[in-house]
C-alpha cells in the first residue's frame, strides 16, 4: 500500500515497523459475512466496501483488535510522521477547545439547560482530557472520561478527572454508575463491533439519557468531492464509514435520533495548508508558522440520540 497521511498498514513500536494484523471479514455493524460487498475505494491490499446487507461502508479486511490497541498506545497523540496519529495533540489545545465549545453549544440547543443542569456527563474517547475541561467549565460539572490509550489515562489522572481505561470496542467497567449524557466525539468510526458497543451504551446510559456522536458522514459534500483523498479516510484506524441513514440503523435498537447537523472544527491555518499539501501533493511554506484558527467543514456530522424508553434486554 502506498503510504499517505493516515493511511498505512504498518505501525511503529520502539523503532520496529509492525504489519497490521487482519481479522475475519464480517461487517462490523451487522456482522454479515457474505462475500457480496461492493468495493467503493481500493488501496492495494485493503478496500473500503459497502455491506450488501446494511449498506454501511467498512474496511475489508478488517484490522485485528491487537493492532488497533497498539496503534493507540504508541505515540498516537505525538506522531510527527502522522502515519496514524496526531502531529502534536496537546499543542492544538486552543483549536480543540473552540471545537468542543461549538459542539457543546449544539448540545445545549437540543437538550436545553433544564436537562443539562442536573446531568452527569461522560466522554468516551476523551484523549488527553482537553474536552473534559471544556465540559466542566461550560456546564459547571465534573465529567468523567474513558479511553483506550495509556497516555490518555496518565493525562486525565494528572488533571484530576475520573477516568476508566476502555477496551478496543469502546467499553469500560462502570459498575452501577450510569451517565445521563455520553459524548462520543470522533470515536465510533474507530470501532470494530458496533453491536457490542451499542449494547454497552444501552447499559451505561441512564433512562431518558442521551448520546452525542460526531463521526465522518460519507454523504457530506466534502467527502463526496475528495473521494478516496478525504481526510475522513484513515487506514486502518477508521474501520467504519457511516452515513446518517446507516448510523441511525446501527443505533436503532437502543437509541432514536433527536437531531443532527453538519459539523465544523477550528484548525490553525498552518495545519490546514499542511493537510492540503498531503491531499494534493503540493508544497506550502509561507504559512508554516501561522497559528490563526479558521472554522472549516470537516466532512463530519454531529448527532444527538435519546435512549429508547423501557428497554428490557
Amino acid at each position: 500500500m502506498k503510504q499517505k497521511l493516515h493511511q498505512s498498514l504498518t505501525f511503529n513500536v520502539e523503532g520496529e515497523n509492525i504489519k497490521v494484523g487482519r481479522a475475519d471479514v464480517t461487517c462490523p455493524v451487522c456482522n454479515d459475512g457474505k462475500d457480496t460487498d461492493t468495493a467503493i475505494y481500493d488501496f492495494d491490499s485493503i478496500s473500503i466496501v459497502k455491506c450488501s446487507n446494511c449498506s454501511t461502508m467498512h474496511l475489508k479486511p478488517m484490522p485485528d483488535e491487537e493492532s488497533l490497541k497498539s496503534i493507540y498506545n504508541n505515540n498516537y497523540y505525538n506522531d510527527k510522521e502522522q502515519v496514524h496519529g496526531y502531529y502534536d495533540y496537546a499543542a492544538e489545545v486552543r483549536s480543540i477547545e473552540k471545537t468542543y465549545s461549538k459542539r457543546l453549544k449544539f448540545v445545549k440547543e437540543v437538550l436545553g439547560l433544564s436537562v443539562i443542569r442536573t446531568a452527569q456527563f461522560h466522554e468516551i474517547g476523551c484523549a488527553l482530557g482537553i474536552g473534559l475541561s471544556v465540559i466542566n467549565n461550560e456546564f459547571s460539572t465534573l465529567a468523567s472520561g474513558s479511553d483506550i490509550s495509556k497516555d490518555a489515562e496518565q493525562a486525565c489522572k494528572v488533571k484530576g478527572f475520573p477516568f476508566s481505561r476502555s477496551d478496543s470496542l469502546g467499553r469500560h467497567n462502570f459498575g452501577d454508575r450510569q451517565k445521563d449524557i455520553v459524548l462520543i466525539f470522533d470515536v465510533i468510526e474507530h470501532l470494530s463491533d458496533i453491536q457490542e458497543f451499542v449494547a454497552f451504551l444501552g447499559d451505561f446510559v441512564s433512562e431518558n439519557g442521551y448520546v452525542v456522536i460526531t463521526t465522518p458522514n460519507m454523504d457530506d459534500p466534502f467527502n463526496k468531492l475528495l473521494g478516496s483523498r478525504s481526510p475522513s479516510i484513515k487506514i486502518p484506524q477508521h474501520t467504519i464509514y457511516f452515513t446518517t441513514d446507516t448510523l441511525i440503523k446501527a443505533l436503532d435498537e437502543r437509541f432514536v435520533l433527536v437531531k443532527s447537523k453538519r459539523d465544523y472544527q477550528y484548525s490553525p491555518i498552518s495545519r490546514i495548508f499542511e493537510r492540503l499539501s498531503h491531499i494534493f501533493g503540493l508544497k506550502f511554506k509561507l504559512l508554516k508558522r501561522c497559528n490563526t484558527d479558521l472554522l472549516i467543514p470537516n466532512g463530519m456530522s454531529v448527532y444527538t440520540f435519546k435512549k429508547r424508553p423501557a428497554f428490557h434486554g
